[in-house]
């Protein structure tokens, strides 16, 4: 009776640590290319490597490939994610939505090579606890990139 009791006492234990969730607060940043045609100054291209916080951009997290939440960044590129342990993947909103990264046209794009974008996430994050996790880039973010580099654009249209 002792041994049943000593049990249940320590699977409850078990249970409510592997069901805990853990406030993370995590950083998304990116570096705004030099997009123009013209030969850019070293000012311009200095400030095109700087890091900036990715504002105001929403993922969608996944986990098994099922979409599980959402996390929006602030200002400064900031989300709280309140989320239990394990292995998850974050993707832009323009790949869950199966929409073009500029939300134009379709037409312009190849759709079998969006097909394939659209399941490409963008970040791999781990957490063991809530001090003790890791966010790895996979993919650099729209924002990232010039529209004249997004992928499966049909025709590129570079800057004279």
């Amino acid at each position: 009776m002792k041994n049943t009791l000593l049990f249940l006492v320590f699977l409850t234990f078990c249970s409510s640590v592997i069901a805990q969730k853990y406030n993370v607060q995590l950083k998304f940043v990116f570096k705004q290319p030099y997009c123009g045609g013209a030969r850019p100054s070293a000012e311009i291209l200095s400030e095109a490597e700087k890091e900036r916080g990715l504002d105001k951009h929403t993922f969608y997290v996944y986990k098994k490939n099922k979409c599980i939440d959402s996390v929006k960044t602030d200002d400064n590129g900031i989300a709280n994610l309140n989320i239990k342990c394990g292995s998850y993947t974050l993707i832009e909103a323009w790949k869950h939505f199966k929409r073009t990264p500029d939300n134009n046209s379709i037409k312009e794009y190849d759709k079998a090579c969006l097909k394939k974008e659209w399941k490409m996430p963008n970040y791999k994050l781990f957490i063991k606890t809530e001090k003790d996790f890791k966010l790895d880039l996979l993919k650099e973010v729209i924002r990232g990139i010039c529209f004249y580099k997004y992928p499966c654009l049909l025709q590129r249209h570079l800057p004279e």
